[in-house]
């Protein structure tokens, strides 16, 4: 531990840095062009793709540079060791650290937020390359997307962002809050008293959490009861449990309609419904998929499950209401499902992945919330 963070005085600012596949793709780009087998059109996209990873970490480490010049006389610590940010924020007796900052991007900002068990603790994210991030959960940019020139962006003075920083570290600030969920893997119990006393796996989410087979292509197979409602088991590309700050990403990407579906029904219904009434029909229809990042309740949605069309005992059997709810909806207080895949996985905001086996449950309800810094 250095001794800028031994001694370190409060209030303080933990400002995290994130690492960057920069060097990987660099190695591999050389690699790849001494194959004889090297296509000069992929030799083509990867050079593109290097060149703006490049100029995407040369921004980001002169922001550092200007942040830390500026915030010279500010009490903050800076720090990029992820082992040290989750020993200070998951510590038992609760964290002495009163502020998070995030620098990076959104998948920076998820990965941070993850170690913040205490509700009273902010995080406010500060997106460090506009151009090429959508920061969409930080609260700050480095520059504006209005700026013509990333020579001028480089040298582009952040006096603005600095006087944030400092309001924030004196705690004058506004926030909303956003639900997490809280997802934890219960192992398969046995008779072996051991085996009940095995490690359970816990974390929270910010976005959402998807259950599925370790390889994609294959059917998840799983048992699934939503508020003490049994659902069957059930068979899907996969399980999507969001919350509302998520319902603007994945669970959107796999709810919504396609425009090509929405054309064909146009047609079917009316041949004079125009592009631009179809346009604004599929808004409204995205509009209404999602919800309030502060509502207390998270949405499942078994992707693409699998049902026998031509099985009329399907239908006849149950309502419609039934159908629908085996297939998605809201669930407010817990959402239990039973693992009956040989290999699966479930992948936590993107970012962290916990390993099933056959029998594990997983249980996911209402977590700590998130205080975010706006």
């Amino acid at each position: 531990m250095s001794a800028g963070i031994v001694f370190i005085k409060k209030p303080k600012i933990n400002l995290r840095v994130p690492q960057t596949p920069f060097y990987a793709l660099k190695s591999r780009i050389e690699c790849l062009s001494k194959s004889k087998s090297f296509l000069p059109t992929t030799s083509q996209t990867f050079q593109r793709l290097y060149k703006s990873l490049e100029a995407s970490k040369e921004i980001h480490e002169r922001s550092i540079d200007i942040i830390q010049q500026k915030m010279r006389n500010v009490n903050v610590m800076f720090t990029d060791d992820e082992q040290q940010i989750k020993e200070q924020l998951c510590q038992p007796g609760g964290s002495s650290i009163p502020f998070v900052v995030s620098l990076g991007g959104d998948g920076h900002f998820l990965s941070t937020s993850k170690y913040i068990q205490d509700k009273n603790i902010p995080i406010v994210g500060i997106n460090t390359d506009p151009e090429r991030s959508g920061g969409f959960l930080c609260g700050y940019k480095i520059y504006s997307k209005q700026d013509a020139q990333e020579t001028e962006i480089l040298n582009k003075p952040i006096d603005h962002l600095v006087s944030c920083l400092e309001d924030i570290s004196n705690a004058k600030f506004s926030y909303r809050t956003r639900t997490r969920i809280d997802v934890k893997r219960l192992p398969y119990e046995t008779e072996d008293a051991v085996e009940k006393l095995k490690v359970v796996d816990s974390c929270l989410s910010l976005n959402e959490m998807v259950m599925e087979e370790s390889f994609g292509a294959k059917t998840c197979t799983y048992e699934l009861t939503t508020d003490e409602q049994n659902l069957g088991i059930l068979k899907s590309s996969g399980l999507i449990v969001s919350t509302g700050s998520g319902s603007t990403g994945l669970l959107l990407s796999a709810r919504r309609p396609r425009i090509s579906e929405l054309c064909g029904t146009n047609e079917i219904i009316s041949n004079n419904k125009s592009q631009c009434a179809t346009v604004h029909s599929l808004r409204n229809i995205h509009e209404s998929l999602q919800f309030s990042s502060e509502e207390k309740k998270f949405y499942y949605l078994n992707r693409e499950l699998c049902r026998n069309p031509f099985d009329l005992k399907i239908y006849e059997s149950a309502t419609l209401m039934s159908l629908s709810q085996q297939e998605e909806g809201f669930c407010s207080e817990k959402l239990q499902v039973t693992n009956l895949n040989m290999d699966g996985n479930i992948l936590v905001d993107g970012n962290k992945v916990i390993k099933l086996e056959y029998g594990d449950q997983v249980e996911v309800s209402i977590g700590t919330p998130l205080k975010c810094i706006v």
